[in-house]
C-alpha cells in the first residue's frame, strides 16, 4: 500500500512540474496578428478569371516584426465580400494606400482595422505602421 501511495505522490509531483512548465511556456509564447497588404496588380487564370493578390503577413504582436508572409488570391468583387474573405483568413488589419468608404464600413463591421500608408515593401510598410502606433500610444 505504501508503495502505491508513493507512486501516486510521485505522479502528482510530476503533474505539478508539467503544469508549471506549461504555465511558463504560456507566459512566454509569442502572439501573432495577421495583417493584409494588397499587391497592386492581378492575374488571370483559366476557370478563375481575374484574381486580386494579397500578401498576408504574420506579425509579432509585441514587436511588430513580420515573422512570415504568404500570398493569397481573392476573386470577389464587392467590399463586403473582401471584408468577409479577410475575416475568414483571420486578418486583424489591412494596410493599403487608400480605401473606399464602402470597404472601410465593411471592415469596421467585422472589427478589422484599416490604415492608409504609402506603398513599399511589405515588411517596411508594416514595421513603419507599428512604429507609428507605438509612438501614438
Amino acid at each position: 500500500m505504501a508503495r502505491l501511495l508513493l507512486s501516486n505522490k510521485a505522479n502528482t509531483t510530476q503533474q505539478q512540474k508539467v503544469m508549471r512548465a506549461m504555465k511558463d511556456t504560456a507566459q512566454t509564447e509569442t502572439t501573432y496578428t495577421n495583417i493584409a497588404v494588397p499587391y497592386y496588380g492581378s492575374m488571370a487564370r483559366p476557370g478563375r478569371g481575374f484574381e486580386s493578390i494579397y500578401i498576408l503577413a504574420s506579425t509579432c504582436a509585441e514587436t511588430g516584426i513580420v515573422e512570415d508572409t504568404r500570398i493569397e488570391t481573392w476573386t470577389g468583387r464587392s467590399a463586403r465580400e473582401l471584408a468577409a474573405w479577410l475575416a475568414d483568413k483571420k486578418v486583424s488589419g489591412i494596410i493599403a494606400d487608400g480605401f473606399s468608404l464602402a470597404l472601410e464600413k465593411a471592415l469596421n463591421s467585422l472589427n478589422i482595422w484599416s490604415h492608409q500608408e504609402a506603398p513599399g515593401e511589405v515588411h517596411d510598410v508594416i514595421e513603419r505602421h507599428w512604429r507609428h502606433m507605438v509612438k501614438a500610444a
